[in-house]
């Protein structure tokens, strides 16, 4: 009854409609899939309302392709995002400097491999994300240039993992490297962890300490040479100049004292950019800031201009960009001129590389000194800088092998001071000559801090 009831309904619908498409056998088709679907209860209406209703929230929930790829390709990537080295999207920063995934992995294999490459043209290749690949050698050159630290870069040991430092509680110091570090043991937790995120807190410190130090550093391509007079009895194998020489080209006492304030006064102002760049300094009160930078100022310079004098070298080069000959500087520094190259000596003995050092420069800055208002933030931030600074001499491998590193750096901050006082005296020496009236700047920062 129920086989023969149903095609009614269809052969009615069919005769309806004024198209002769259904075919016989279709219709014999018809009985036979109806019949099956019979087999199971037909939906009632709440049923079938109920199934729409569900049908429809999952399909306005789900965007189709055009409107999701709509929606994802209107907004264009910011500047800011880009890859500071080829212009490809750059999801983080990486040695200091947002670079895309490529770019990294480019740089941090050159550095650790020490590959050394050559330019077929003339150095001057396009490097971008299309012709990135054709000149090893421009490419490595544009990612120093626009800042990537090679010093970051884990080598030896530190290969393969992922940027992660070794697990603090293996390191005896680990404790007081936590000072300024809140949470690093939660960096490395996941198995797949990215190295654009920090891998341990002191890292982005010292790589900001460095950028500091290298952007407030005279480019090598443009020093300035004009005042550059070398004496000629050098080249013949002597150590020392005779009376009759004058390696100054015939300046005046009073020039020679006047080009003297002159660096101070100009490095001053590099000095000073440098404090600013050093994370947290900004965030002392004013009148604390003011106190270390004086107090530090001198230290700082003779430490920076050490570093950058070579023993080999008789060129002395300034913050300024300004080279002198080492005999030029004499009758200006005098015998504080003999101890600066004496600490350059020891310092490049060492081997100092460069993030230890842009900790050693921060430590001189930041340091307990007499009239601090805030002592104890002070002291927050300078332990932060040891800490990372211990970090690095413990972690680094390079570091790691040289014999009381850490204690020998620190042991180069009580000599500083006592080159400090040397400059004081020296500058008091020339204001009693009164050669040249001292300038303002320099009357302001030292009168106050003359021993005599």
């Amino acid at each position: 009854m129920q086989h023969g009831a149903l095609p009614s309904p269809v052969s009615s619908s069919a005769s309806s409609t004024s198209s002769s498409a259904v075919s016989s056998p279709m219709d014999t088709a018809t009985p036979k899939k109806l019949a099956i679907h019979r087999t199971s209860p037909p939906p009632t209406a709440s049923t079938a309302a109920t199934t729409a209703t569900t049908a429809a929230p999952s399909a306005a929930s789900t965007p189709s392709p055009a409107s999701s790829s709509s929606s994802s390709s209107t907004p264009s990537t910011p500047s800011s995002q880009l890859c500071a080295v080829c212009g490809d999207t750059a999801a983080c920063q990486h040695y200091g400097v947002r670079t895309c995934e490529g770019c990294k992995g480019f740089f941090k294999r050159t550095v650790q491999k020490g590959s050394k490459y050559a330019c077929l043209a003339d150095k001057a290749c396009p490097v971008d994300k299309r012709r990135r690949n054709r000149c090893q050698f421009c490419r490595f050159q544009k990612c120093l240039s626009v800042g990537m630290v090679k010093e970051v870069v884990r080598t030896d040991s530190l290969k393969g993992r992922r940027g992660r430092l070794p697990s603090k509680p293996r390191s005896p110091q680990g404790g007081a490297a936590g000072t300024g570090t809140g949470g690093g043991a939660h960096g490395g937790a996941g198995g797949g962890a990215r190295e654009c995120s920090p891998p341990s807190p002191p890292v982005p410190l010292v790589t900001a300490l460095v950028r500091a130090h290298v952007d407030t550093t005279p480019d090598l391509a443009n020093l300035d040479y004009s005042q550059y007079r070398e004496s000629p009895m050098y080249g013949d194998g002597c150590d020392s100049l005779g009376d009759e020489t004058d390696p100054s080209g015939g300046q005046s006492e009073a020039e020679k004292v006047e080009q003297f304030y002159n660096l101070l006064t100009t490095s001053v102002d590099v000095l000073k950019s440098f404090a600013e760049r050093i994370p947290g300094f900004n965030d002392l009160c004013r009148q604390d800031r003011e106190l270390l930078f004086q107090s530090a100022s001198l230290e700082l310079f003779v430490l920076r201009l050490a570093y950058r004098t070579k023993p080999e070298d008789r060129k002395i080069t300034f913050c300024n960009g300004v080279v002198l000959a080492r005999e030029q500087c004499e009758r200006s520094f005098g015998d504080w001129l003999h101890g600066i190259l004496a600490f350059s000596a020891s310092l490049h003995a060492m081997q100092v590389d460069i993030s230890a050092f842009a900790c050693l420069c921060a430590l001189t800055l930041v340091t307990e000194r007499h009239g601090l208002k805030e002592p104890k933030r002070v002291e927050q931030l300078q332990m932060r800088v040891i800490g990372s600074l211990r970090d690095h001499v413990t972690y680094n491998a390079e570091a790691s092998r040289k014999a009381h590193y850490f204690s020998r750096l620190l042991g180069k901050l009580p000599e500083l001071r006592s080159l400090s006082v040397q400059g004081l005296q020296r500058i008091f020496y020339l204001k009693l000559e009164d050669l040249v009236p001292a300038p303002p700047l320099i009357e302001n920062m030292f009168a106050a801090s003359l021993p005599f």
